[in-house]
Order: C-alpha cells, then structure tokens, then sequence
C-alpha cells in the first residue's frame, strides 16, 4: 500500500531542446487514482559547452615556422579552429607567415540541436624573424685565407 505518482508524457515524438513538454500527473493508491489529473509544463534547453585546450600556442614563432594546437569541446562535439594576423592554417596546424606582429589562433564550436555554441577561445602568438644563414663557397682556383684582426685597444678611463 502506498502512492505513486505516474507521469505521462502529452506530447509525440522524442523531446528537442527549445521545446515545451506538457506532463499529465496522477496520483494512484493501490491501483485507485485519487482525484483528478493534473499537469505541470516541462521545458527543454540546450545545454552550454566549454572548449578546453589540450596542447597550447607556443609564446613565439619564427617566419615559415609550424606549430599544432589541440582542443576539445566539453560535450565532445568538433573544434573547428581559423586564424588571423601573422598566421595561416589548415586545420589545427598553423603556419607563420610574417616575422612581424601576432597570429591569432581561435578554436570555435557551433553547438548543435542539442547544446549551445562554445564561447570561442583565442590565443596569440608574437612572429619572430627567422634566422640568416649566408654560406659562401670557395672560389675555383683562389687560396682560401684566415684574416685575423687584432684587438682594439682599450681606452682609458676617467672613472676607475
């Protein structure tokens, strides 16, 4: 012996998120509902999403260089990642494409039927100028010499 209360859904189908769900509650005591129906309104929402990011932008990237950034939304739907300033990319891989300035990395996701869309997550990188290599050859039928030059002389000084 005792009460149960016995929900009902009024609505068809499965429930979406936005969607408003009509409930029908009866009370029943030992196989004997006890008075009338009554009903209460459920509403459905879509649930918010973070993004986490699993491997970071580096602080600094030289011209032509590469790096990989990872990320995942908090519901495991898709990162998709687009860049701006000093940078290109495809994918989650970005490439320098300036010595100068920042490269702005931003992981986005749009949310679905079921969540909202992740505030989006940025990162800057500052683009470094690359290193210089300049490589001479030795010349066909020309000795090849060391040049020393001695060191300046040290200037005296008033302060000691």
């Amino acid at each position: 012996m005792g009460l149960v209360v016995q929900p009902a859904l009024v609505s068809d189908g499965t429930p979406e998120a936005d969607e408003t769900l009509t409930l029908a509650l009866s009370v029943i005591s030992d196989g004997a509902s006890l008075g009338s129906h009554n009903s209460a309104r459920l509403i459905i929402v879509k649930a918010n999403q973070t993004i986490n990011v699993n491997t970071h932008v580096p602080a600094n990237a030289a011209y032509n260089s590469s790096f990989t950034v990872a990320s995942t939304s908090s519901f495991g739907l898709p990162v998709l990642y687009s860049s701006s300033g000093a940078c290109t990319n495809i994918g989650a891989i970005f490439t320098m494409t300036a010595g100068t300035g920042n490269c702005t990395v931003k992981c986005d996701q749009a949310g679905d039927e079921n969540y909202n869309a992740a505030p989006q997550v940025t990162e800057l990188v500052t683009a470094q100028k690359a290193g210089q290599t300049i490589t001479f050859n030795a010349l066909a039928g020309k000795p090849s010499a060391t040049l020393t030059l001695p060191r300046a002389p040290r200037q005296a000084s008033a302060y000691r």
